[in-house]
């Protein structure tokens, strides 16, 4: 009995010492199941609902890998897309889905394999000359977002200038408001933001594509054992459909190259042709 009694202190001696512990005590292989994922709101990509759930692209992938994968995640808010990148870079976040390989993520973030393929676009006011394309534009203004897919290309080989602006609302506000001549951006970027403000109707898309980006989920250095355990997810959520479906929900597809003919058959029908 007196074995027994001393088991049973030895037990709940431990089990309060654990209690007692704050989290950086925790041993770490208790707490690598939990990844800290970075947001701001951005259209499309990570928006507060009026119950306060947090969805979007980048916010629902993040989850539905994360299920997969036996993960566990905590969103933390940072300021602007620049504050999400830099969390990711320095290691103070874990992960990002749905991001294309930037240059401001840096050295110390690996990505996994493709979740998504989209093309970087110009776009141009509706009423801009039908000739001005990616390859006639010159002498212009054209914006972008800071640190973002596109910014590399948009001087057109240095042909124009460039302002950087820090999101989408910025970058098509400007542009709507004659800042900038055309703007540069991911498909997605571009379209869910002018779609949300009723504007799209206002700027058409110049094609085809300037590039086209395969988007990732990325990790922190940090945190690269688990990348073969998020690849398996991804697998597993593309066998099952899923991601297919997120794709669509979320507007991650590439739109239809517009056909250099259209045919239109006609009849003799007064008064209508």
């Amino acid at each position: 009995m007196t074995g027994l009694n001393f088991r049973l202190r030895l037990v709940l001696t431990t089990l309060v010492a654990l209690a007692l512990l704050t989290p950086s005590e925790v041993p770490a292989q208790e707490r690598a199941e939990e990844l800290v994922v970075p947001w701001s709101p951005v259209t499309g990509l990570y928006e507060l609902r009026d119950d306060g759930e947090l969805t979007g692209y980048f916010a629902e992938l993040a989850r539905a890998v994360a299920a997969q994968a036996g993960l566990s995640l905590r969103f933390e808010r940072k300021e602007g897309i620049s504050g999400y990148f830099a969390a990711l870079a320095s290691g103070e976040a874990d992960m990002l889905a749905g991001v294309v390989e930037l240059p401001a993520l840096g050295a110390d973030v690996v990505y996994s394999d493709p979740v998504a393929t989209q093309g970087t676009y110009l776009f141009l006011p509706a009423g801009a000359p039908l000739d001005l394309t990616p390859d006639t534009i010159s002498g212009m203004r054209i914006g972008t977002i800071g640190q973002a897919a596109g910014a590399e290309t948009a001087s057109f080989g240095g042909r124009n200038e460039v302002l950087a602006y820090p999101g989408p609302l910025a970058l098509f506000g400007a542009l709507l408001l004659g800042e900038v001549d055309a703007a540069v951006a991911l498909q997605k970027a571009g379209l869910d933001s002018l779609q949300a403000a009723r504007l799209d109707h206002l700027v058409r898309l110049a094609t085809p594509p300037l590039q086209v980006l395969t988007h990732h989920v990325a990790l922190h250095r940090s945190r690269a054992d688990l990348m073969p355990r998020i690849n398996e997810a991804i697998a597993a959520l593309e066998a099952s459909g899923k991601m297919e479906a997120l794709r669509l929900q979320w507007n991650m597809t590439r739109p239809d190259p517009v056909p250099e003919v259209l045919t239109v058959g006609i009849t003799h029908f007064p008064p209508y042709q």
